[in-house]
């Protein structure tokens, strides 16, 4: 038996009410789904099998009565004589809620009787206005309003609009004779569209002559043919009329009296993120249909498809889809793929730019895509039906020309084939403009640019300073690209953290500042590492204009221009001028772009590294070549595309060397999209600090007390915890709390009680009274600043554990800022904490290897008080400190204290 004959055994045998899937008899019989729906196709072409149409397509054997196969997924429904086609428009306003109203009013104009009411479809171009008319069309066709072998003339008038002559003879038909060449008589297409609906497309572009004849037409049913002057004719047509005008403009006024039903389509910025993604379900769904193959579509491709912005709305939505999926033909019949493939690299580049998006887009998209799936399969079976297509594929008949001309031997090369697929859209659409100024406002989400302003006037106010407009940018990319690094549990290391402290202690302390305010806004934890950067980032702002050392980005590509256009756009969006390109047209040979290269770099001052990005061939040797004749370090990356020199950019603004910025620029695509929900990941302490809220009256009373701290002050959630304990009895509490004390850093308690305990015991109104906010945040502050520091001292000190002697700095710094009767502000502990491990960290080293040196004498009553309290910490760690060290010390209690 044939396997055609098995299928058709397995589904007479099936009997299921709602039908049978291809998948369902693919899973009983073990074929392969393709297989299945190509069988099931050949029996419905055959009659013996019957489909209906609905996700999933469904089949049943014909001797099966009809009424029985609605989809099972199908609610009852009371007998009418809807057709399915009517059904369809019902699943039209389902996948479309912004168009529902626009829909009712369209049915209720079409079944107005006796012969239903003119319609005026106002919208955008390419909103859907030719397919709104055609389900329309099939509306009144299924209702019997219209025959059903009548036509839908379809007339756009701007493509008359520069000869009325023509334009009136096309759409009211001519006399022989009415002009010269006409020998003889021709039929206009209101003839045409007897007994059906002419519709009419930019039909302000009609000329004045033209619309008196149209308006007569419209108010009498009567009209004449061109050159006609005793013969009047009449039709039965039903207008349906079209325009991209404003309905209050002084071109419609006449239309809209002689249109009862004005309708707007919104345009695809209006519509839900839902609905476009059922056009490009749709859209995709009737390509796979006119290729009769399945389209295998990549998550990056939809993700693209989805984000990007369609400045001609629907129309070019479509047509970009079908130049993807040409593309994918190409290949496929070319033999380069197995399977008609949409990847992201074959998108146009406009719609490529969308991938750089890091904007809610994506999060939502995840919510849309199965996990881990990566490539979507679109049968020509499961396509939607709601419309039928408005034109040919003839690009596909062009790619099989191209190829069926050419012998084996004499393949086409890949820019033969994106020539004949540039030449037909160039041809057939009205192509969408390219994207080629678009703004960093479609790449980065709005509250990153927010926060970006936010920093710039923190930062302006306190250096009394103008940033330019392009750091914006820079530094919002930058934030951006650290939430992705943080999402994805990647470590954020700055080598040069402690150099930074000490070289620009302005720069670094507003950072920290900033640090906070981006932790704040977006309920995220970053290292003080983080500080590094924005602090380089400040740096690079101040220095732009001066001479400056750097990495600098060089990027090398066969081609006219494609080096150079990548890097002047990676300039562009971080406002710099740190990427160069070098372009290598195919008839030039490798060296002498090297030769300028070399060039280039001798005759540039400030250059320490250099990172060559480059795509193939012997330009992956060049770096070895350019270090001989030059000097410069270089490192090689076969990677090149807008993002990795972004990427790369942004980095040497940072500060970063060859060697960390190769590493940065690898691992660019390693950020893994995570789930939409707030970035609240960091490397934690060993020990999370915790306050302890304590009631006498139960449990539940503390818990309320817990929830009161929590939403009064600002904390790392994953730093430090809020811990309910209930007091009833003192040897169970004090039990209760070394066990707490055992996990936890206890940093302080809220308490009705006044209990003696190691640390600071505030009262139950504490969140009731603006000081003691103050006070209590103060101190989530210090210390949680004191577990930041942990990390990064880590590979700062060589000799000297960070989590022993942080805790030792601090209580240094309580003892001196008590004697003194002074404050210190978060920024400054770190400041002290960093200065001060790092130094005895050094002594320490230096103790090991030498006799220690004698203790000197302090010079100033300043430094001898100083010298009192730091003698505790020379002691432990067998170390001395001169007056010289003193002095550094106390500039930061005296800078602290301003």
């Amino acid at each position: 038996m044939m396997r055609i004959d098995r299928i058709f055994k397995k589904l007479q045998s099936m009997q299921e009410p709602g039908g049978v899937t291809a998948q369902d008899l693919a899973d009983l019989l073990g074929y392969s789904r393709a297989n299945v729906s190509h069988e099931l196709n050949k029996l419905t072409l055959s009659g013996k099998v019957k489909k209906v149409h609905g996700k999933p397509v469904r089949f049943y054997p014909v001797e099966q009565p009809h009424n029985e196969c609605k989809p099972a997924s199908a609610p009852l429904k009371a007998v009418t004589n809807d057709t399915p086609k009517k059904s369809v428009l019902g699943k039209f306003s389902e996948d479309n809620p912004s168009l529902y109203a626009a829909i009712e009013q369209a049915k209720a104009a079409v079944l107005y009787p006796p012969n239903g009411m003119n319609i005026l479809i106002l919208g955008e171009t390419g909103v859907g206005k030719s397919m709104f008319a055609e389900l329309l069309y099939d509306f009144a066709k299924d209702n019997q309003l219209v025959k059903n072998n009548s036509n839908l003339i379809v007339f756009n008038c701007a493509d008359y609009a520069n000869n009325p002559q023509l334009l009136v003879s096309q759409l009211f038909g001519s006399k022989k004779g009415a002009y010269t060449g006409l020998d003889e008589n021709r039929v206009g297409l209101i003839e045409k569209a007897h007994g059906g609906i002419l519709f009419l497309d930019e039909v302000h572009r009609l000329p004045p002559e033209g619309q008196e004849m149209f308006f007569t037409f419209i108010d009498k049913g009567t009209f004449r043919r061109m050159g006609e002057t005793d013969t009047l004719r009449q039709a039965d047509v039903r207008i349906f009329a079209a325009t991209t005008e404003k309905p209050e403009s002084h071109l419609l006024r006449t239309f809209t009296r002689r249109f009862p039903m004005i309708i707007r389509l919104p345009s695809l910025k209006e519509r839900t993120f839902q609905e476009k993604n059922n056009l490009v379900n749709f859209f995709i769904n009737s390509e796979a249909q006119h290729l009769n193959a399945p389209v295998h579509v990549s998550a990056n491709s939809l993700n693209a498809f989805m984000s990007y912005e369609c400045e001609n709305n629907i129309g070019q939505l479509r047509t970009d889809i079908k130049f993807a999926c040409a593309n994918a033909y190409a290949e496929y019949i070319s033999g380069k793929k197995p399977n008609i493939s949409v990847v992201s690299r074959i998108l146009p580049e406009h719609v490529k730019a969308a991938l750089l998006e890091n904007v809610e887009h994506r999060k939502v998209w995840n919510g849309y895509m199965p996990a881990k799936t990566a490539v979507s399969v679109y049968y020509p079976d499961q396509a939607y039906d709601y419309a039928a297509e408005l034109d040919d594929n003839t690009v596909y008949d062009a790619l099989h020309e191209l190829f069926e001309s050419s012998s084996p031997e004499n393949m086409p090369e890949l820019v033969d084939v994106e020539n004949a697929i540039t030449t037909f859209f160039r041809e057939n659409y009205n192509h969408a403009n390219k994207h080629s100024n678009y703004k960093i406002e479609n790449l980065i989400s709005g509250n990153i640019l927010s926060l970006a302003d936010d920093i710039i006037t923190l930062c302006e106010t306190e250096l009394h300073k103008s940033f330019r407009t392009e750091f914006k940018y820079a530094l919002a990319k930058h934030i951006e690209s650290t939430l992705d690094r943080v999402k994805a549990n990647k470590k954020i290391y700055h080598p040069n953290l402690n150099k930074i402290r000490v070289e620009l202690p302005r720069l670094f302390n507003l950072a920290l500042d900033s640090l906070r305010l981006i932790e704040r806004q977006l309920e995220v934890t970053l290292p003080i590492d983080e500080a590094g950067f924005l602090a380089m980032i400040l740096m690079y702002d101040e220095v732009s204009n001066r001479e400056n050392t750097h990495t600098k980005v060089i990027v090398v590509m066969h081609g006219e221009a494609a080096a150079s256009s990548i890097a002047e756009t990676a300039n562009h969006l971080m406002g710099v001028n740190i990427a160069h390109g070098f372009n290598l047209p195919l008839d030039v040979k490798p060296q002498l772009i090297t030769d300028n290269i070399i060039d280039f770099i001798n005759s540039e001052e400030h250059i320490s590294d250099v990172l060559l990005l480059v795509d193939m061939g012997s330009l992956t040797h060049i770096g070895k070549v350019i270090e001989e004749h030059t000097g410069i370090r270089t490192r090689t990356l076969q990677l090149v595309s807008t993002l990795h020199v972004i990427e790369a950019v942004q980095k040497s603004i940072s500060g970063l060397k060859a060697d960390d910025l190769y590493n940065e620029v690898l691992n660019v695509f390693s950020i893994l999209e995570q789930p939409a929900d707030a970035v609240t990941t960091a490397a934690a302490a060993e020990r999370k600090l915790a306050i302890l809220t304590i009631c006498t009256s139960g449990e539940g009373a503390a818990k309320v007390l817990q929830n009161i701290i929590e939403e009064s002050f600002s904390y790392r959630k994953n730093y430090l915890d809020v811990i309910p304990v209930e007091f009833t009895d003192a040897n169970q509490f004090m039990r209760e709390y070394d066990q707490i004390a055992s996990t936890h850093i206890v940093i302080a308690a809220i308490s009705p009680l006044e209990l003696s305990l190691s640390v600071p015991v505030f009262n139950v109104n504490i969140a009731s009274t603006d000081a003691g906010i103050s006070q209590l945040q103060q101190l989530i502050d210090t210390e949680t600043t004191a577990q930041l520091m942990i990390d990064p001292l880590r590979s700062m000190l060589n000799t000297i554990s960070p989590v022993e002697i942080i805790p030792d700095i601090r209580h240094f710094i309580q003892q001196y800022t008590e004697n003194l009767n002074i404050s210190v502000t978060s920024n400054m502990i770190i400041g002290i904490c960093m200065h001060m491990a790092c130094l005895i960290d050094r002594l320490s080293s230096t103790h090991n290897n030498n006799s220690p040196e004698k203790m000197e004498e302090p010079d100033s009553p300043v430094n001898r008080i100083l010298m009192n309290h730091v003698m505790p910490l020379c002691e432990k760690y067998s170390v001395v400190v001169n007056n010289a060290e003193l002095n550094v010390i106390a500039k930061f209690f005296k800078q602290s204290n301003k």
